[in-house]
């Protein structure tokens, strides 16, 4: 009994590592994924069209989160990793940081396939101090 206790604490430790000391996670998207932001951030009140969206600011940076069936394709030249159990592309934008995480298709079953929603961050900061704030909030995704 000792190994599977074992490796659910060493499970559970590596979840909790993922959010930083002082940080809050927050559900969203109706617990489709969840993030943690520094102590500082404030969330805001935005309403999506066609997405479920979230904004955070903080000192220096502004956090857009839009999750839904357009999100948009990466740009080019982009770091690739993977951040939550999928693959994340993380690029320099003007005047900022954005992320795209991988669309995964949806088979219902009946001949019919189609993308699921996808999460895209996009990050205006005002130093790259602030910009690797936003790097770091990204690293914290779990879906």
């Amino acid at each position: 009994m000792r190994g599977p206790l074992l490796t659910l604490a060493l499970l559970l430790a590596s979840c909790a590592a993922r959010t930083p000391e002082g940080w809050t996670r927050y559900d969203l998207a109706d617990g489709a994924y969840s993030l943690a932001v520094p102590p500082e951030a404030e969330r805001e009140a935005v309403q999506g069209i066609d997405s479920q969206v979230d904004q955070f600011t903080l000192p220096g940076l502004r956090l857009d989160l839009d999750y839904g069936a357009h999100g948009g394709a990466p740009p080019e030249g982009g770091e690739t990793e993977r951040v939550g159990g999928r693959t994340v592309v993380v690029a320099r934008e003007p005047g900022g940081v954005g992320a795209w995480f991988e669309v995964e298709p949806v088979d219902h079953g009946d001949g019919t396939v189609s993308p699921s929603p996808a999460l895209t961050v996009h990050a205006v900061c005002e130093t790259e101090a602030a910009c690797e704030t936003a790097r770091r909030i990204v690293r914290t995704v779990r879906f």
